[in-house]
């Protein structure tokens, strides 16, 4: 008898970004961004597993790595070195498809 069970999923995506800012004649410089790219996971996989010599369950770990996909589609502003947006994303593992909503902001250096 086996039970398998997996831990939380570590990522790195690997992207290309698109950011296309529109022409404003005011500070405030909108934009909208695109990024697709391949997602690199991570993760324990535990098998617990029955043994006679112990008399009860054992685990064995191994470590997975997998490739997923990365895509997301956002809108916002640049004001100065901030800038501001949110939007939506897709990342997918094995067979299973993530999608939910992302903010981000951030200062340019």
């Amino acid at each position: 008898m086996a039970l398998c069970t997996t831990k939380p999923v570590h990522s790195i995506p690997l992207f290309i970004n698109y950011r296309h800012y529109f022409p404003n004649s005011k500070k405030i410089e909108p934009f909208v961004n695109f990024a697709i790219g391949p997602r690199i996971l991570f993760w324990n996989e535990s098998v617990r597993y029955w043994s006679w010599e112990e008399n009860g369950f054992d685990s064995l770990g191994k470590q997975r790595t997998s490739l997923g996909l990365y895509n997301t589609i956002a809108g916002g502003f640049k004001l100065k070195s901030f800038s501001f947006s949110s939007g939506i994303f897709l990342k997918t593992w094995h067979d299973q498809f993530h999608v939910g909503f992302e903010v981000k902001a951030g200062f340019t250096f």
